[in-house]
């Protein structure tokens, strides 16, 4: 069976891969000698420059809008990059090790023992600053007395926006949150959009690790906290 977590998961090391990629995909002489079909590469290219694309315009402005989109092309790119490699690359018998090995698809080592799932609980205190709009959330593994993920990988944090007049979300697991990764205590996010200043901000916090990708593979959720977007 073919890993899922072959891609990395820290966005810096998955951009470096993506960008061989596009060098690799878009060479026709290689396309050739691979026997890809050059309509199905051309997809690949445009979903992961449309990703790129996006990554710059949320860091020169993070708005929510721009996490949304950026958030929304990371995951059509990466889900390219799994079905390109899975149909194309991974059972391709006019490939070798090193090729393959070029587009970061390894050989999956039979002997490797996955991370375990997480068993703490996710510990933050959010707080706000009025003039920037951001909103930080400082975590830790609960218990702990030091700031850090131990030998997690990082967290998945989920945050909602709601006015503050509606009911708050009933559990971490309900569908409609916005779902980011962040491997470096704190959290910052701003929210600059007119239309959210002045509403509450729902966030909840789970530790994930490397190997895992699944709801069922995270750790427990944390409670529910929020802080009302200054």
């Amino acid at each position: 069976m073919a890993s899922k977590n072959w891609l990395p998961r820290k966005v810096q090391d998955l951009v470096v891969l993506m960008k061989i990629w596009l060098v690799i995909l878009g060479d026709a002489a290689k396309c050739a000698l691979f026997g890809w079909d050059a309509a199905e590469c051309a997809a690949v290219i445009s979903l992961i420059t449309e990703f790129l694309d996006a990554l710059e315009a949320y860091e020169l402005d993070d708005s929510s809008r721009n996490l949304l989109l950026k958030d929304e092309a990371l995951e059509a790119a990466r889900a390219s990059m799994q079905d390109f490699a899975n149909s194309s690359v991974r059972f391709n018998k006019k490939m070798g090790e090193a090729d393959r090995q070029d587009l970061g698809v390894h050989t999956r080592d039979p002997h490797n023992t996955p991370r375990p799932k997480p068993t703490d609980y996710v510990d933050f205190d959010l707080s706000v600053n009025a003039h920037s709009h951001e909103v930080t959330g400082k975590y830790r593994i609960e218990g702990s007395t030091s700031r850090g993920k131990g030998a997690y990988h990082g967290v998945e944090i989920r945050y909602w926006i709601l006015p503050l007049d509606a009911p708050p979300p009933e559990s971490a697991r309900t569908e409609g949150w916005h779902s980011v990764a962040d491997t470096a205590s704190p959290w910052k996010h701003t929210f600059d959009n007119a239309s959210e200043i002045g509403k509450r901000l729902y966030v909840a916090m789970c530790w994930e690790n490397n190997a895992t990708d699944t709801e069922d593979d995270k750790g427990p959720w944390s409670a529910i906290e929020s802080v009302i977007i200054p």
